[in-house]
Order: C-alpha cells, then sequence, then structure tokens
C-alpha cells in the first residue's frame, strides 16, 4: 500500500528531522488508509473533552510490576520462535 510519495516523505522527514514534512506524510498515509479501506482508516477516536486525572491513573511502577516483555514476544512471533 506504500507508494513511492509516502516512502519518500517518511524518509525525508527522518532524515531531515522535519515535523512539518512528517505531516505531510501522516496525510498522505490517512488518506492511503481511507481510499483502500483498511483497519486504520476505518478507525475513528471520539476523545473526551474533560482529560482524565493524573490521580486517577494507575502509576508506572504498578503497571511496571505486572508487564511481562516474554509474553508480549511470544504473542508477536511462534511458540518456537520464543523458545
Amino acid at each position: 500500500m506504500w507508494n513511492p510519495q509516502t516512502v519518500h516523505k517518511l524518509q525525508y522527514a527522518s532524515r531531515s528531522d522535519s515535523y512539518e514534512i512528517y505531516k505531510e506524510f501522516s496525510e498522505l498515509s490517512n488518506n492511503e488508509d481511507k481510499e483502500h479501506f483498511t483497519l486504520r482508516g476505518m478507525i475513528d477516536f471520539n476523545y473526551d473533552s474533560e482529560p482524565i486525572p493524573l490521580k486517577e491513573v494507575e502509576s508506572v511502577e504498578s503497571i511496571c510490576s505486572r508487564f511481562k516483555t516474554g509474553a508480549m514476544s511470544y504473542g508477536a512471533i511462534s511458540k518456537e520462535a520464543h523458545e
């Protein structure tokens, strides 16, 4: 689905550290997703107007205590490759 223009914009934005060029890449990429009916192109987020108060957000330490990188990689690759 990538075309020469999107690849060029992404490479150019990365090499030049240009947020403006990255925005151009994003626009092209998002339009491609909508044109080709990908899942990414069909997703739309409804953001709440009020942010969640930080005191209601779980701490980094609490999340990290349950985070298992082995389980994450097992979900991404086969059992044999993981072992």
